[in-house]
């Protein structure tokens, strides 16, 4: 392992688009979401090891990835400041409405709590507290406080503070225990264990395949990449592994590379090897069963919850509903529709050394919202709410790009001295074999021009006569 990968030199940046809902009180009356896109908010990001350690004679290391964003107003649009206000779905509101429909005791506890403290499907919070500062719920002082109901915060999981991304902000994601590729470096990169688990918790995915921990970390590859072979990447904060399809042969900075993309099936509940990742006893029927399999959610879609704590109804997506059905398409209104090149996860990959030049991380995050039949919200819909999509930039560094360039250019003379060797090689052959076939072609010429007996044996034998 270098410096480089220690603490690598990579550009890395995080954009960010909120979606504000505009039509709360519509929506509450049975109203499709009417959004509006709010961004980029943009973040520079670093990345370092916070802690490594090499076991088993240096084949693998343990490590730690920190991370650190920094908002950047220049790189963000004219009128993204982070304390900019936006509506969004209220997480809190939800976890309430989910515990309703256990019974009718609950439920009649909850209406009142609902009913007292006019907690709504939606909250106004500012962009900082969406994202990694977290809000604090008004809910939280009027329910969780008292000593009585404190106990059900407790078993619903209630955190002091709610935050798309927060605690991400100067943390880590997780503990990787992955190959180094010491004598066998096909292996480099390979994910044994995350936080010490060879394999996900029971409680997070209902098959065994859907829990196994596979593939490579993301930030190592193995070196000769074939064409048109899959990769595996294990995503720690989404708790699953993902496959990447070779697409096309593509360059960047003058550095050939293979592109690796999702293919368009990822988050379909239809497919054999998907049907693991659905919460089959927690998920509410959002669409008709043409749409929606009973049981798992609508193609396009990977539920979450289950992988976060207090298990918020979190659904992620490819942004702007990329490969779901078109009745998720137009079950919002405001939303741009979904393209491939602006929304489509993809990273770039120098195919002799594995070493990955560029990629682009896109998802969005969803929040489910159910009306749980409650008599205070009898006509707001089931629905699957858009509240913000990121887009992941990495781009290599100079440094990186003048390793790579040695490294090609020394495969490219091996191959041009190899080339050379041998037709000099072939060049001698065919020499050595003309030769021996305009001797092998001359040699009886030359003997039957020979006489048969020497002038001077003739006259030598004339005379004893």
């Amino acid at each position: 392992m270098t410096k480089s990968w220690l603490r690598p030199a990579y550009y890395m940046e995080q954009q960010i688009w909120m979606f504000h809902v505009e039509n709360v009180a519509e929506i509450i009356r049975g109203a499709k979401p009417k959004l509006s896109e709010v961004g980029p908010f943009t973040f520079i990001e670093k990345q370092w090891k916070s802690h490594h350690e090499f076991v088993d004679n240096d084949t693998r290391i343990f490590y730690r990835n920190e991370h650190v964003y920094t908002f950047n107003k220049s790189l963000s649009c004219p009128t993204c400041s982070l304390s900019r206000r936006v509506v969004i779905p209220n997480v809190i509101f939800q976890k309430l409405v989910d515990f309703a429909s256990q019974g009718f005791l609950q439920k009649l506890a909850i209406t009142a709590i609902l009913t007292a403290t006019g907690e709504k499907p939606f909250i106004n919070v500012t962009v900082q507290e969406a994202l990694f500062d977290g809000y604090h719920d008004p809910v939280i002082d009027a329910v969780c406080e008292k000593p009585i109901l404190s106990m059900l915060c407790d078993a619903l999981k209630i955190p002091q503070r709610i935050g798309f991304l927060y605690g991400q902000n100067n943390t880590d994601d997780g503990l990787y225990e992955v190959s180094t590729g010491l004598g066998a470096p096909w292996n480099i990169g390979k994910v044994h264990t995350f936080n010490n688990m060879s394999i996900l918790p029971e409680s997070v995915w209902d098959s065994t395949d859907a829990r196994e921990i596979r593939g490579v970390d993301g930030q190592l590859f193995p070196p000769l990449l074939e064409e048109g072979k899959e990769i595996e990447i294990f995503a720690g904060p989404i708790c699953r592994t993902v496959t990447m399809r070779f697409h096309e042969r593509s360059e960047f900075r003058g550095i050939a590379t293979f592109r690796y993309g999702f293919p368009a099936n990822i988050y379909d509940p239809a497919v054999p090897e998907n049907r693991g990742f659905c919460n089959r006893n927690n998920t509410p029927a959002f669409f008709n069963t043409t749409v929606q399999i009973p049981g798992c959610l609508p193609k396009g879609f990977l539920d979450i919850s289950r992988c976060l704590p207090g298990a918020p109804r979190i659904y992620i997506s490819q942004p702007h509903f990329l490969n779901a059905a078109r009745e998720v398409l137009y079950s919002v209104e405001g939303m741009r529709l979904p393209n491939e090149k602006d929304d489509a996860t993809f990273v770039e990959i120098e195919p002799t050394s594995g070493v990955p030049v560029r990629a682009k991380r896109r998802v969005q995050i969803n929040v489910g919202i159910t009306n749980g039949d409650l008599n205070i919200l009898p006509a707001m819909r089931n629905i699957i709410c858009p509240t913000l999509w990121m887009n992941e930039t990495v781009r290599f560094d100079d440094g990186t790009k003048a390793q790579l360039d040695q490294l090609l250019f020394a495969k490219h003379l091996a191959y041009i001295v190899g080339v050379s060797f041998l037709t000099v090689g072939l060049l001698i052959f065919f020499i050595t074999v003309v030769t021996v076939v305009i001797y092998t072609v001359l040699k009886p010429r030359m003997e039957d021009e020979q006489p048969i007996l020497q002038e001077e044996s003739i006259e030598e034998e004339v005379g004893d006569i």
